[in-house]
């Protein structure tokens, strides 16, 4: 067990877990948040469990949730839990078990502990700053793919990817990571897609439009495992960047360079 993560903490989502393991096949409440981004039962009750439990854990952190957070690039907390109870909602409104609950912790803009959990698969990834990666308490570290022919990218799209501006961008960048990888895979939650860097499945991630507690834990368990964090244009990594791009390390400039296309 790392030093920085107790086992209140990974008792507490484990717990969440069922939870949504409860609302499994049961009526889940849909509501839209948007057209195309939603909300369900389970998210609000996950969030309202890991809320509750989390600040009396951690009373000196700012608590940064989904579905209750208003936060502004102007007040960032200096030291915040961020939180996505569910994580792929879209996945769990149809059933598909790529879903996680995810958690991250912040000091100065600095990742500290993070750990991304599925309930279906009952894989738990957790981080803490200087003590590596690990997978249900297991070593896991990125893959040394050292060619984008032999690499295997995980992305995701914007909810207004369809009307926005920044449509043709992302097609545009899909075309040119099709040509010199070996695939592209969309699995739908950003959290797992991070966690598979961590643990070489896929050599890079990459996404445009994503949140604070979309990125925070997964983020962590990349660069713990070995890899390389930043945005599009190899600035340092910031979860109030508008795009993020992970891999292995090894072929981080290739794929920036893809970015650019």
């Amino acid at each position: 067990m790392q030093d920085n993560l107790g086992i209140q903490t990974i008792d507490l989502i484990w717990q969440a877990g069922h939870i949504i393991r409860q609302y499994t096949g049961a009526n889940k409440d849909i509501r839209h948040k948007s057209e195309r981004d939603l909300v369900t039962a389970a998210d609000l009750a996950v969030e309202q469990f890991l809320v509750e439990h989390l600040s009396a854990l951690y009373p000196e952190y700012t608590l940064v949730a989904e579905e209750s957070a208003v936060i502004s690039n102007n007040a960032i907390p200096q030291r915040a839990l961020y939180i996505d109870p569910i994580d792929g909602t879209t996945n769990f409104a149809h059933d598909f078990p790529f879903v996680a609950i995810s958690v991250g912790a912040y000091r100065d803009g600095k990742g500290e502990w993070g750990i991304v959990y599925n309930p279906y698969s009952d894989e738990l990834y957790s981080a803490s700053s200087g003590e590596g990666a690990f997978l249900n308490g297991n070593h896991i570290s990125v893959s040394n793919t050292d060619k984008l022919s032999n690499s295997l990218i995980g992305t995701g799209f914007p909810y207004d990817v369809i009307r926005s501006q920044r449509r043709q961008q992302v097609l545009s960048t899909m075309d040119a990571v099709m040509q010199q990888t070996r695939g592209i895979r969309r699995c739908g939650s950003a959290a797992l897609d991070l966690c598979y860097v961590a643990r070489g499945v896929f050599e890079g991630f990459y996404e445009w439009g994503l949140k604070p507690w979309d990125i925070a834990a997964g983020a962590i368990i990349v660069q713990e495992a070995g890899g390389s964090v930043s945005d599009m244009f190899y600035h340092a990594h910031n979860l109030y960047t508008d795009g993020i791009l992970a891999s292995n390390g090894i072929l981080h400039q290739d794929l920036i360079s893809l970015m650019q296309e």
